[in-house]
Formats: C-alpha cells, structure tokens, sequence
C-alpha cells in the first residue's frame, strides 16, 4: 500500500496464476495482470489507487487477458468524479502469442467505480452477476439481466431492497423487487437472498421473519434467539 506513482501488484506475462484475498490501496494504480493466461483474481479489495504520475491505472486491470477470469472483488473510488482509472477492467488488443483475448467478470462489486471489458474482447468474454453502485457507476458493455446498474444507492428504495447499502452491504432483503428477475427466475447481482440476514425495529413485530424491514422484527431479545452463528442482525 501507499505507492502513489506504482501499481499495488503487477503481474507480468503469468501463466495458472491465482491472486486471492488480496489488498491494494493508495496506490498509482491496484492489481494489474498483463498478458495473463488462465489466471484468476478472486475475493480482493482495492481501492483509492490512483495517481497522476501513472497514465495507465485501475484499481484491478487485466490487460490482453486469455482465458481469465476476475471474481468476487470488490474496488472503491474516493474520488470526486467517476473515470475510467477507477474501474475494474479488462482492456488491451491482440495477444503476442496468438492466444484468445477473453476473460469473465463475475460476481464483483464496484463502488463509485465501472467495469468495463473493452479492446479486443469478443461476444465469449462475458459480465455476468456483477453490481455497480454510486458516483460514476457505469457497464462499458451494455449489462444482462444477471447483472445490477445501481447510480444512487443511498436512497429509501434501496434501503428496502438491500441489506444496509449505506454501509455497502447489497445481499438482498427477502420482499425486494429484484428478486427473481434475474435470468432463469434467479436473483441478479452478486449476492442472492439468503436467509442470513435479520432486522429488528421499534414497529416490528417478534411473529414476522424479519428478513426484512417490512418484516422485521421487534425485539434484541427475540433476534438473539433466532440468529444463528454467521447471520447479520441490523437494527
């Protein structure tokens, strides 16, 4: 971290290579592969990477990708106003070696941020069960219905839709209306209802679900009863 003029992790040319639970921030630029094949960056957190000595930056690059995949990461900008430097991105023409220009984006969150797949990537390179939330929050390629394009997020819809989004929790609440909209009859984006997340309130009632607000519950003491180990209890 805190390399203003460089990138957090650079990975050259690699071949099979797995980037996991990786942190990249304050940085000129976060994770950048070029020219990878076979390789996957999954479950990182980079944001903040930005510089105005480095031209070419992202909070998560792949340039040239062949068969690469990016998931469950999550990048944030802090920046005033959206641009490109911010995304989650796979970019680059032609490979040197012949080999397919083709990646997926995939389950990943982008705050303030994009995701773009732009360059040589053909209709094979795929987004799919991604959202892009808040300033600046756009798709380069047009989204599917797997995917959720959410500009502002700290609204009283989305509070109904979503965990906590203020608190950028977006697994979705039991009575959202995206539920089941996404292809097949499934929820969209990266985090489908799941029965682990509760909410009590004043006006709840201890005889609901409380997977909801609309349903919530009413009492601590009721929560603590019913929440179980790894469950998420907003009051």
């Amino acid at each position: 971290p805190g390399s203003r003029n460089r990138w957090g992790l650079h990975v050259v040319m690699g071949e099979r290579v797995a980037v996991r639970r990786c942190t990249a921030f304050l940085n000129g630029g976060g994770i950048y592969l070029l020219a990878p094949s076979d390789c996957v960056v999954e479950d990182c957190d980079a944001f903040g990477n930005r510089s105005r000595f480095l031209d070419l930056g992202n909070n998560i690059l792949g340039w040239s990708v062949s068969d690469t995949t990016f998931r469950r990461n999550r990048v944030e900008s802090f920046w005033k106003s959206g641009t490109s430097t911010d995304d989650i991105t796979f970019y680059g023409g032609e490979r040197y070696d012949k080999k397919p220009t083709r990646g997926i984006m995939e389950a990943n969150l982008a705050i303030n941020a994009g995701l773009m797949i732009k360059g040589a990537f053909g209709p094979d390179s795929r987004q799919a069960g991604n959202i892009v939330v808040g300033r600046g929050a756009y798709f380069y390629r047009p989204p599917d219905a797997t995917n959720i394009l959410l500009p502002q997020y700290e609204t009283a819809q989305a509070r109904r839709s979503y965990a906590h989004p203020i608190n950028h929790d977006f697994r979705l609440q039991a009575d959202a209306p995206l539920r089941g909209t996404g292809d097949d009859g499934k929820d969209p984006g990266p985090y489908p209802y799941r029965d682990e997340v509760f909410f009590v309130s004043p006006a709840g009632d201890d005889a609901a679900s409380g997977t909801s607000l609309a349903k919530a519950w009413r009492t601590l003491s009721h929560a603590a009863r019913r929440a179980q180990p790894g469950d998420t209890v907003y009051v």
